[in-house]
């Protein structure tokens, strides 16, 4: 075996890095050993001393990630290597070296220019994010600094680098900018933001929590100059490979070339007559001139079909044509936009007018510049003669006066707020499908989302305000008031103008103290508080002619909460004893806020059932003049047809795109016609801004909001249109949040079971009966795994199977004591080696039952609680000190977690085996939830792979259900009447389709405490997971299968028993036997086992010819529905 004792690395006597320029020479990037083979033409600084010179020979350069230049290196390129190696078998290995930059020169001599024409390349400059990767939010970068590369973008820069000179300019910061995609080239300089022109206090568009930066183009040219390196003195090989097949890594020269002396180049400097630079954002473009910028949509991960950067693309024909003119600028000036075609091309030359708009655009969204005041009757009387400036500087510096603010947010001033007339406080983002596993992690309440806009109530010595979010004054409700002006309470909330209703969601100061810093129970905690400190229940109080009420949030363990989230996302209305009012979503926040610094760094998700966007209808003038006569004939006739949809209308969205139409148009229905004219038939407005909602691929208008003066934001736009993509129901948000509530429960639990010293004795011989049934199913599945058969065994329905004799006899056995030794002695048994998934593997207490049975590979172990898969991970590391294992706290039937499953945690491996016990049941709560496990197994499994589980027998529990509802002390279970009756209406032998949601309670000693659960149908799970290519083999309850083991082997039976605990030790007085409650509790369950079929292809899922014919009216819905 080759050790690393014949490993050679050439460096410099010094110990410092040898730099290598080399001519990339043989691809071999798909066969072995994947990578180039390059020439060492000359070390970089012949300074350094070294004792090898290793000009002329060849080093191989592999293709792996951390190197993703080299899989788009060409023939003939000449590339920087380093770290050169000499392998055991004496063969060169390199390795690609960072970036090679010009040297800068600030040069204020006025020499002749160097232009294109002179036969030198133009400088290219590239922006990096967004435009050759994606480096992510800075939310997802907190967990994934990785940055994704654009689809073509390797293959685009090979291109550029041979028709441009290269450069990078990024206005983030340098350890963020991605240079290694320039690894092994030379560039002409590589600038971050310290370059860049800082406009703070104005903000980007793309982030108001960044400044706005310039790339001021002007600042590459004269008298600023570039020092290329020294001319690379090479002579095109006359060589060729020796070996079979050219694979040999030796070279043999022909005749060794000479070897000419470097030449210092002169210095260069670049003017508009031969820079371009490109970039995704207008607002860097402010002070240049036009023609020198192009600009090319922003690209995220998601977009995985882009093709922008390919070389048939609009980008690479627009640089193809600056390779060839004399003046850059003059050229781009000729192709320039001044309105954009629709659709957009992916690049342009953006004109004047189109930055100066987009400029304007940009300086509304952030700077909030003011309007003339609106003398609508929404505002209060009093809130023209009122100014705003003292009132917003008082709501800012005591919000900021805050000992937890200042910790939490120091960066956030009082200044900085005033200055960019923006609101503090935590903003709700959509809830996107990404994001249900941190709902499901942490506990977060859940609330109507009031469809107003989002204010500030003030009370203070001035009196008592409402502020809207740009900290401009919307109404003065009171100048004095018996306890409020008294002191100063700063409340979070939506303002109501047609209905003068204010409804908080959230307190920050309250009577001068600051709750807003109280984490502990997060919004809904801090909103109860200053409800009872202010006397806010109920109804609400009256402050002058205004009403403030205080929200409901409701958790998962509030009955009515299913009923409240249906209703608001359904009917579009919040509707309770307090108030009505509009609400077009939910809001979910957190709980415990006190991770986040309480109020002053809240995480909170909105989620908007019905998709809508606020617009500006730029267009509107232009609509009315094209279809004047129509729209007067509809005026006149006063109706309107929801079925008659005029011509759409332009339309745009404010930000960093300008009058870029990312939403382009709008469709009018002939019933909102009205809306927009008067009662003499003008037009309201010519430019106002409009509630729109998507539906079947198009925008339509719902209302005017003339309370608002600026459309949603780009920003806004782009995670709406994101959302139409991502779309999420209302049932997938309600359980997550029930999926939390199990993660809680089980850690809630485990925290307990540390505390104590003695395990609940009635539960004792309970879990050593189940480890025993756990045991002999594992024995029975690697059986099968490794047979052929495909004999089955399907007894589930037969009745009180614990009551038949045979049954009893094996409960003797079980109760018998141990007399003598008889302990088993477990081998570990050899074999192929095997990957093991345990979902829900608890605290891992079957850990050790796998480590016994087969010799494992790969372990991937999956539970929801974070107490448990810590525990088990312990356990694990304890057994096993060595090998390839992951524990990952997860919801295996969460949106999403089939790929997580496979790709992420198995790294596309096959698994052998995957087990579930006791814990199937959580995937019952909806149809989606049930497939995403399928699934999750069905593509995890190699073929003849094994899953095995273990149930609660539906047909057991009804019986229990109808009979009685507990078991002794030990379990209980209860279920809504509805639930029940449709229990009583499933077929015993037949599939239903989309089973899922019969929940009940369930108990059980210590382990359970009333945990809501849902039934599984084994019927419609043996015919779903036939789709899906899995055979169920064996399904029987545990008095079955253990009279089953018990009759193949009685002495086999008899000392797995006693080893594993069942079996009392004590023959004195026989104590602490297995008692009749505790296999009657037993006897609830009933182990499957399921084979993945040989011949199942994926993605090749079976029509379901073995559900039932009557398949629609077997839903959940409809049971429920029939049995009120």
């Amino acid at each position: 075996m080759v050790g690393y004792n014949k490993y050679k690395s050439y460096n410099s006597e010094s110990g410092d890095e040898v730099y290598y320029m080399a001519e990339v020479v043989q691809l071999l990037l798909d066969r072995a050993p994947y990578g180039v083979l390059v020439q060492l033409l000359e070390r970089e600084d012949e300074s350094t001393s070294s004792s090898t010179n290793l000009e002329k020979k060849t080093a191989l350069v592999r293709k792996s990630e951390l190197s993703p230049v080299v899989a788009s290196l060409r023939l003939g390129e000449i590339v920087r290597i380093y770290r050169i190696q000499t392998k055991a078998s004496y063969k060169l290995e390199a390795k690609l070296a960072p970036a090679r930059i010009w040297k800068e020169i600030e040069d204020p001599t006025n020499e002749e220019e160097i232009s294109p024409t002179n036969g030198m390349k133009p400088l290219l400059i590239l922006d990096l994010n967004g435009v050759i990767c994606d480096r992510g939010t800075y939310a997802s970068r907190r967990h994934d600094r990785n940055s994704v590369t654009r689809p073509y973008a390797l293959d685009f820069l090979s291109w550029c680098f041979a028709n441009f000179e290269v450069a990078v300019w990024s206005c983030g910061k340098r350890e963020n900018m991605e240079l290694e995609l320039f690894q092994g080239r030379t560039i002409v300089f590589a600038w971050d933001q310290t370059r860049s022109t800082s406009l703070w206090p104005r903000c980007s568009a793309v982030s108001a929590d960044k400044p706005l930066f310039l790339k001021e183009i002007q600042h590459v040219w004269k008298p600023r100059k570039f020092q290329p390196p020294a001319i690379t003195g090479k002579k095109k090989s006359e060589t060729k490979i020796i070996g079979p097949d050219a694979m040999s890594w030796r070279r043999a020269a022909t005749q060794p070339p000479p070897v000419p002396a470097k030449t210092p180049p002169p210095p260069r400097s670049f003017g508009p007559q031969d820079t371009i630079l490109l970039d995704n954002h207008y607002e860097k473009f402010e002070r240049n001139q036009v023609g020198n910028n192009i600009i090319i949509t922003t690209w995220t991960r998601e977009e995985s079909s882009d093709t922008a950067l390919a070389r048939t693309g609009t980008l690479v024909q627009l640089l193809t044509k600056y390779t060839t003119v004399p003046d850059a600028a003059a050229f781009g000036k000729e192709q320039a936009l001044e309105i954009l075609p629709d659709p957009a091309p992916d690049a342009y030359v953006p004109g004047a007018k189109l930055i100066a708009l987009a400029k304007e655009a940009q300086e509304d969204l952030v700077c909030g510049k003011k309007e003339q005041k609106s003398t609508s009757p929404r505002f209060g009387g009093n809130a023209d003669t009122e100014d705003d400036t003292d009132i917003s500087r008082i709501l800012i510096e005591r919000y900021c006066a805050s000992e937890t603010h200042q910790k939490a947010c120091p960066e956030y001033t009082a200044t900085r707020y005033l200055k960019t007339r923006d609101s503090p406080g935590p903003r709700a983002r959509p809830l996107r499908r990404r994001d249900l596993p941190l709902i499901t992690e942490e506990g977060y309440a859940l609330t109507e989302k009031t469809d107003g806009e989002r204010g500030w109530f003030l009370a203070c010595e001035r009196g008592v305000f409402l502020l809207r979010r740009d900290l401009t004054l919307a109404a003065k409700l009171l100048k004095k008031h018996q306890f409020l002006t008294r002191s100063t309470t700063i409340l979070d909330g939506e303002m109501l103008f047609e209905d003068k209703l204010f409804v908080v969601f959230d307190a920050v100061r309250v009577l001068d103290e600051d709750i807003g810093a109280d984490g502990s129970n997060g919004a809904p905690g801090r909103l109860s508080l200053a409800a009872k400190k202010l006397k806010i229940q109920g109804t609400g109080i009256n402050v002058g002619a205004w009403r403030v009420a205080a929200k409901r949030y409701w958790t998962i363990d509030d009955d009515d909460l299913q009923t409240i989230a249906r209703q608001v996302s359904s009917a579009g209305a919040f509707v309770d004893e307090s108030r009505a009012n509009q609400s077009d979503g939910l809001i979910l926040t957190r709980l415990d806020d006190s991770d986040y610094s309480g109020y002053y760094a809240s995480q909170c998700f909105k989620f908007k059932p019905i998709i809508t966007l606020d617009i500006r209808l730029v267009g509107l003038s232009k609509w009315f003049d094209h279809n004047r006569k129509i729209i007067q004939a509809m005026l006149s006739a006063k109706k309107g047809s929801n079925s008659f949809t005029l011509p759409a209308i332009d339309a745009a969205v404010a930000g960093e795109r300008g009058s870029e139409l990312i939403i382009s148009s709008v469709m009018v229905p002939g019933d909102k016609l009205c809306l927009l004219f008067d009662s003499s038939g003008n037009l309201v407005s010519t430019k106002p801004i409009a509630e729109c909602v998507y539906e079947n691929g198009n925008w339509f208008l719902v209302r005017l909001r003339l309370d608002k003066r600026l459309p949603n934001s780009i920003r806004t736009a782009w995670a709406v249109l994101e959302s139409i993509a991502d779309r999420l129901s209302v049932d997938q948000v309600l359980d997550a949040m029930q999926s939390g509530r199990v993660a809680a429960h089980y850690d809630k639990i485990q925290r307990k079971r540390k505390t104590q010293t003695l395990m609940d004795e009635a539960m004792y011989r309970l879990r050593r009966l189940n480890n025993l049934v756990k045991a002999l199913s594992l024995e029975t599945a690697i059986n099968f795994y490794n047979s052929t058969t495909h004999s089955c065994l399907f007894n589930l329905h037969r009745a009180k199977s614990y009551e038949h004799e045979s049954t009893q006899q094996v409960l003797e056995t079980l109760r018998a004591p141990v007399t003598e030794e008889l302990r088993r002695n477990f081998k570990t048994k050899r074999g192929r080696r095997a990957v093991v998934v345990e979902l829900g593997c608890g605290r891992g207490g079957d850990l050790g039952k796998w480590k016994q049975s087969i010799e494992i590979d790969k372990l991937v172990a999956v539970d929801i609680s974070t107490e448990s898969i810590a525990e088990a991970h312990s356990r694990w590391k304890k057994m096993v000190r060595t090998g390839d294992h992951e524990f990952v706290q997860a919801d295996f039937a969460a949106p999403g977690f089939s790929v997580r499953l496979r790709e992420q945690l198995l790294k596309q491996k096959s698994a052998d085996f995957i087990a579930c016990h006791f814990a199937m049941h959580y995937a019952f709560g909806t149809s989606e939830r049930l497939a995403e496990l399928l699934d999750a197994i069905s593509s995890s499994l190699s073929n003849g792979g094994i899953f095995l589980a273990t149930i609660i027998n539906w047909t057991e529990l009804y019986a229990m259900l109808e009979s009685g509802t507990s078991i002794g002390d030990l379990c209980s279970v209860s279920a809504s009447p509805q639930s029940i009756a449709a229990m009583a209406k499933l077929p015993l032998n037949d599939a239903i389709p989309h089973i899922a949601g019969i929940q009940y309670t369930f108990s059980l000693g210590d382990a359970v405490e009333e945990c809501d659960e849902f039934l599984i149908h084994t019927p419609t799970l043996q015919a779903l997971a036939k789709q899906r290519g899995l055979s169920l083999m064996l399904a029987q309850p545990f008095p079955d299968f253990l009279v089953e083991a018990h009759t193949r082997d009685p002495t086999a039976f008899s000392k797995l028993a006693a080893d594993m605990g069942v079996r009392p030790k004590n023959t004195d007085n026989n104590k602490d036997p297995l008692s009749e409650d505790q296999f009657r509790v037993a006897s609830l369950y009933a182990v499957l086992i399921f084979r993945r079929d040989t011949d199942y292809k994926e993605n090749e899922i079976s029509s379901p010819s073995t559900l039932t014919a009557e398949a629609e009216e077997w839903t959940p819905a409809s049971l429920i529905k029939q049995s009120s």
